[in-house]
């Protein structure tokens, strides 16, 4: 199971830095945001991701006990999204160890 978790996380975290390298090639954030803001849907997709964030976040503020890792998660996720999920999710499947305990991934370690 470790394994499988670390080649999906990994391929999100490879398949989002080339859909960035991509979309930034194409043109500047700024430009795209004139022509989408007008659109519901546009902000209907940011308003999911970034709901997604929080609830992602809410389970890291679980996970960490220091504040200063909650925060530094907080401005990481906020400011890459998924990136920054996967990175947090490669992170914590090494940490299970090779026996792979699916508690010590999503538990809190006491």
């Amino acid at each position: 199971m470790r394994n499988l978790l670390m080649l999906l996380f990994a391929g999100i975290f490879v398949l989002m830095v080339a859909l960035v390298v991509w979309a930034v090639n194409d043109r500047s954030l700024w430009e795209a945001g004139r022509g989408l803001a007008a659109d519901p849907w546009f902000w209907l997709t940011l308003g999911d991701a970034y709901m997604g964030f929080v609830i992602i976040y809410v389970w890291i503020c679980y996970k960490e006990r220091r504040l200063l890792q909650r925060a530094l998660w907080f401005v990481l996720i906020m400011t890459l999204g998924n990136l920054a999920v996967s990175i947090y999710l490669l992170r914590e499947v090494w940490k299970m160890g090779p026996q792979g305990d699916m508690r010590r991934l999503l538990l809190r370690a006491e």
